[in-house]
């Protein structure tokens, strides 16, 4: 593991000067799509959904006791947030009970600030219908006053903030009654490679429109991820999206194995930009 520099560990410790600084997630809304051509919008949690003969219940994690020193770039098994702690929590060990409190509106998905080390995550459970995808909707981000920011400050604020997702098939164990479920049975789903359905990568890399002609850094962004699960397993009695968030606090790993230039730098920048990143919704779709 490696040892995060002095200039890092003041910057994680210290918090005055974050906090007038921090990035700020606000999960405004909670939206769900369901359907096959054509998505239901869905708003009110569970009672819209119920219609839809899905059952879905949210969960934000707790507490966050460790520090996320980096993210390893990629897609599939080798794709990972890696934390301070010495043994590195596996997907089952991720699904359990006590990790997770059950949210009740949209407020329950604040992220109250973000800075080098710091993140925060969320759960979803599905069942009745798969979900093949994971879409972040209208990602906007300003300045602390909510004054606009340059493409340059944008860029810094959405290629520092790190999304881990993995979309799972899971078996509650019936006989034993917690909120959330005891899960006797988790493993990722698989596409149709066999390779399984986990991605990690900046915002900046992720956002749908990264590359395209014509795009607007400035404008609302998405993120459609977690798109490739093979439909096939929809036959999971249930199903499970995590999502972790957050910037990495000393370097990132890329998905070569390289490892990309130290980030004292951009810890630096983020700090000196303040920024509010906003997240409007979460949703899962099923085809």
């Amino acid at each position: 593991m490696k040892h995060f520099d002095d200039n890092t560990k003041k910057l994680i410790k210290n918090v005055v000067s974050l906090i007038a600084s921090a990035l700020v997630l606000v999960a405004a809304t909670i939206a769900w799509f369901h359907g096959t051509d054509t998505n239901t919008f869905a708003r009110g949690f569970r009672g819209s959904l119920q219609r839809t003969n899905s059952e879905v219940a949210y969960y934000r994690l707790k507490t966050v006791d460790d520090v996320l020193t980096d993210a390893v770039v990629g897609t599939g098994s080798a794709a990972a947030f890696t934390r301070s702690t010495a043994t590195q929590p596996t997907l089952s060990g991720l699904m359990a009970p006590a990790l997770w409190e059950s949210t009740t509106g949209a407020g329950s998905w604040n992220i109250n600030s973000l800075f080098p080390g710091k993140y925060d995550g969320f759960r979803v459970d599905v069942s009745g219908t798969a979900p093949v995808m994971l879409v972040i909707k209208d990602i906007t981000c300003t300045g602390l006053d909510d004054g606009a920011l340059t493409a340059s400050q944008l860029e810094t604020v959405y290629k520092n903030v790190y999304l881990y997702a993995v979309a799972l098939r899971t078996t509650i164990d019936q006989g034993v009654s917690t909120v959330p479920p005891t899960m006797s049975a988790v493993s990722a789903m698989k596409d149709l490679g066999n390779a399984d359905v986990i991605v990690c990568d900046s915002f900046y890399n992720l956002l749908n429109g990264r590359g395209s002609t014509g795009w607007d850094i400035t404008a609302a962004q998405t993120i459609t991820t977690l798109t490739t699960a093979d439909p096939a397993q929809a036959t999971s009695a249930s199903k499970t999206i995590l999502l972790f968030i957050g910037v990495p606090g000393n370097s990132v790993t890329l998905a070569s194995g390289g490892t990309a230039p130290d980030l004292v730098a951009e810890h630096d920048a983020l700090r000196q930009i303040g920024a509010k990143l906003t997240l409007d919704s979460f949703a899962v779709s099923a085809n």
